[in-house]
């Protein structure tokens, strides 16, 4: 019997914005890539009218940019811990449904206004914060352990990233995030703010990068304006692995409201070990491989390695900064979890471009014919 095709784009989508009508990097492999792309002499040099030279901003960072850990770290003091302990045992009590908690049910007298400061320094500071605990917090409202139906694609806005190899399902039926396996920079597709909550560490590895997409963009647009056209272009193919259509184009930069906003997944635009990348649709171009890998080695020079403790928060604008995780190791004591969580803050999140907004009503939009997508 013939699997099912899965739609990609719920009918309320399609019909709203009209659908109807490799492998990691590699600089040895990316070097000799260069050499095959068009002589330069007929590149432009020259940006996309109306893009801005450079971004002049506190999200346009780099590796050397921090000198203390307190920049961008914020230590909960035992009162904020007693206020969450407080708001967590009300919820409890009230029975509150996992998706009903919010500002008002979950009150954080205190907190809540350190919270809100933090939110705008993710929004428009240095676009990220670890939250860390002096004291560690007892969470008990984290949902169970969930493995997405469809392997490719996962839209729970919680989901835990851990090494799967022990639920028994075979690891070339596991998705990158379900494996010990380094990740390539990158940003996740369906979210304004990256939530990551780390629960455990590894024995080994594991360690966490993130880059600013303003720096990226700053020294391509200075160097390489080329790539910054070829970013923009509406002709990069995104694989949907198998569902209904099998592929859709869009750009993976943008320059909307002010904002320059990138906002790619490499796995779908490559494959990955684990997911491979269907057969059936145009490959990557050479131009098109050359520029990703651009980004990923320009974000790898200008990265900073964040200290991830047991029990820390980190929050990131996920349309600004990109984010990396080196190959781990995990033994019996340590076993390396996350609980990732997707964030859309409708007060300080940024205007969306129309392509991109298609995503954000397809992962926080109301769809009531929505069951399993």
């Amino acid at each position: 019997m013939a699997k099912a095709v899965v739609d990609f784009w719920p009918p309320t989508l399609r019909a709203k914005y009209h659908l109807d009508d490799l492998v990691d990097p590699d600089i040895a492999k990316s070097n000799e890539r260069n050499t095959k792309c068009p002589a330069r002499e007929n590149i432009t040099t020259k940006l996309p009218k109306g893009w801005p030279l450079s971004l002049q901003s506190p999200l346009a960072w780099s590796t050397n940019s921090f000198h203390e850990e307190s920049e961008h770290t914020y230590i909960l003091s035992p009162l904020e811990i007693a206020e969450i302990d407080a708001a967590l045992s009300r919820v409890k009590e009230s029975r509150i449904d996992f998706d009903d908690i919010k500002k008002s049910t979950f009150v954080l007298p205190t907190l809540g206004a350190s919270l809100q400061t933090l939110s705008h320094r993710v929004h428009n500071g240095c676009g990220f914060v670890v939250v860390r605990e002096r004291i560690r917090l007892k969470i008990e409202l984290i949902p169970p352990l969930v493995f997405p139906k469809y392997h490719h694609f996962d839209f729970e806005p919680v989901v835990h990233v851990t090494d799967a190899k022990w639920t028994g399902v075979n690891a070339s039926e596991r998705r990158p995030i379900f494996s010990n396996q380094a990740q390539p920079f990158h940003a996740d597709i369906f979210c304004g703010v990256l939530g990551l909550y780390h629960l455990e560490e590894a024995r080994s590895g594991g360690d966490t990068l993130l880059a600013s997409s303003w720096t990226v963009y700053n020294e391509l647009a200075a160097t390489r304006p080329d790539i910054i056209h070829t970013l923009t272009q509406n002709d990069w193919v995104h694989d949907t692995f198998g569902c209904n259509p099998p592929y859709y184009q869009q750009p993976l930069l943008y320059n909307h409201a002010g904002k320059i906003i990138l906002n790619f997944a490499r796995r779908v635009l490559k494959g990955a070990p684990m997911t491979a990348r269907s057969r059936d649709i145009r490959p990557m171009t050479e131009a098109q491989a050359e520029a990703l890998d651009a980004v990923h080695f320009c974000a790898l020079k200008h990265s900073l390695k964040v200290d991830m403790r047991s029990g820390d928060m980190c929050f990131v604008n996920n349309l600004a900064i990109m984010h990396s995780r080196s190959a781990f190791e995990d033994d019996e004591p340590h076993t390396r979890y996350v609980l990732r969580v997707w964030l859309n803050n409708p007060d300080l999140g940024w205007q969306m471009p129309p392509r991109l907004q298609l995503f954000w009503d397809r992962t926080f939009a109301p769809l009531d014919e929505v069951t399993d997508y």
